[in-house]
């Protein structure tokens, strides 16, 4: 599951131009096994059509380590910014 969970957040931040704290705070899926597991927090649009497509789906109610933690690193020139996954209680501290 990481890797689905790392390749969600690489396209939030290409393809959706998120910053990375907004980027690792969405919510995500996962298909394995013919389940897919969805996080709470998507569109009611959104579920509707997974539903559709999904015969077999679940929807955790909050957001959970199931989905992997993804902490992530930017940087800027000579600025670094970061972020820890709260899935998996991580922090982000800059230390000179």
């Amino acid at each position: 599951r990481i890797r689905t969970a790392i390749l969600q957040v690489l396209i939030n931040i290409i393809d959706f131009n998120m910053d990375i704290q907004t980027a690792v705070k969405q919510p995500r899926i996962h298909h394995e096994n013919n389940l897919l597991s969805i996080e709470t927090g998507f569109p009611q649009s959104s579920l509707d059509y997974l539903y559709s497509q999904y015969h077999q789906h679940v929807l955790w109610p909050e957001q959970n380590l199931f989905f992997g933690g993804t902490h992530t690193l930017s940087k800027q020139g000579d600025d670094f910014t970061g972020v820890g996954d709260a899935r998996r209680d991580g922090v982000f501290k800059l230390v000179d």
